[in-house]
């Protein structure tokens, strides 16, 4: 069975050191001798992997009759590697945060696909925090959304009613009945509907200083602005048509 082997790459493991510790899982404990054999390396680069390996717990190193064995951990140990790092990660986020220079002129990123709309929707929850608001605009396109986001939307519901993130919906009347059937977490959400002649084929997302636009073609399209200036003034546009919609 041929293996992806990026996920192992990601978490620091070199491409030798990969490819001998999935040779490992399919030979089980094996004298080192067998390992440099089977996956056709010369024995110093097997050796120098496998120091590395066993330093990262990912090998296992008996002696039985005067011959070295070894023989690979459980992959599980691959997660808990994955959670250190991420651990060390998060331990120094604050302090790269605090030498990140925003800069003063709007940044417009392109994304397209439906992982962009699911990756944005993620963003914006896991940037805003309790007592702040996530505003949309262009509910009509709910079911596309829906579809796109699958079991994941009401996860993300989930989370952001858990850390206390609001959420205001403007949608169209027209959309109201699929609006109340999809939306089965109400907790810290409202939702107003316009009239059906201001339905466009985008959405609008804002979020802190992000400012994201949907486009609703069969290959959404996603187009992320980051500026203060930008979000508040669509923050400005959202309360215009909130006082305006209906209940």
């Amino acid at each position: 069975m041929k293996i992806k082997l990026d996920a192992l790459y990601n978490i620091g493991l070199t491409r030798k050191e990969a490819e001998i510790y999935t040779a490992l899982l399919e030979l089980s404990e094996s004298p080192v001798a067998d390992l440099i054999e089977r996956t056709h390396t010369h024995p110093q680069i097997v050796y120098s992997a496998l120091k590395s390996l066993t330093k990262k717990e990912l090998v296992i190193t008996s002696y039985k009759r005067h011959r070295r064995y070894v023989c690979a951990e459980d992959p599980m140990q691959l997660k808990i590697i994955a959670k250190e790092r991420l651990t060390s990660l998060e331990e120094i986020l604050p302090q790269l945060q605090s030498l990140h220079q925003t800069p003063t002129e709007a940044i417009v990123r392109v994304y397209n696909g439906c992982s962009a709309v699911r990756d944005d929707r993620e963003r914006a929850i896991n940037i805003l925090s309790a007592g702040e608001t996530l505003y949309i605009v262009g509910g009509g396109a709910q079911g596309k959304f829906i579809q796109i986001m699958r079991e994941q939307h009401v996860e993300i519901e989930r989370a952001r009613v858990k850390k206390g993130i609001k959420k205001r919906m403007l949608a169209y009347a027209n959309q109201k009945e699929l609006i109340e059937r999809t939306n089965p977490i109400l907790q810290l959400a409202q939702t107003r509907y316009l009239p059906e002649d201001f339905a466009t084929p985008t959405s609008l997302f804002v979020y802190a200083k992000f400012s994201s636009i949907v486009i609703w073609q069969p290959l959404p399209v996603v187009i992320t602005i980051e500026s203060q200036a930008v979000a508040q003034s669509y923050r400005q546009y959202f309360n215009s048509l909130w006082r305006i919609a209906l209940k």
